[in-house]
């Protein structure tokens, strides 16, 4: 079940979205709203960059979605809260499947319906789509592949 969050400001009710600014973390490269992304140390300093579900791709550094997009050295509010509303990048392009499960896509920045397997693969379901644009984000397992 979703957990909802208060909005930021205003009245009662549920926000869609947890966005939380961490500070001295920057994108360490060309980030896109919605793209897939993990935090990073990179030569000590804490750094946003593209995650996908290989171990090389920083799948277990997975921390949420960008929020907006990212030059390389700017600082944004991520998307990292469970139960967020999220539109991400679909690998291959296309809709989302209603009521289906996510996965960190083998291509990082973006999420795939097909549980990705193999040696060196850490199959990660983040969530679920709501709608044909949207998932929420669910994040409590992973299984890495030998």
């Amino acid at each position: 079940m979703p957990i909802g969050y208060p909005p930021a400001s205003g009245g009662g009710g549920i926000s869609d979205v947890l966005a939380v600014s961490l500070p001295n973390v920057v994108a360490g490269e060309l980030l896109f709203d919605g793209q897939v992304i993990a935090l990073v140390d990179v030569a000590g300093t804490k750094t946003l960059l593209l995650c996908g579900a290989r171990e090389v791709d920083y799948a277990f550094q997975f921390i949420g979605f960008a929020s907006a997009d990212f030059a390389i050295g700017e600082n944004h509010p991520i998307i990292t809260g469970r139960g967020s509303r999220v539109e991400p990048l679909l690998d291959g392009g296309g809709a989302l499947t209603p009521n289906e499960l996510l996965y960190l896509s083998l291509t990082p920045g973006f999420v795939t319906h097909t549980a990705p397997q193999g040696s060196g693969i850490v199959n990660t379901p983040i969530g679920y789509a709501v709608s044909t644009t949207e998932m929420i984000l669910k994040t409590d397992s992973r299984v890495v592949f030998p």
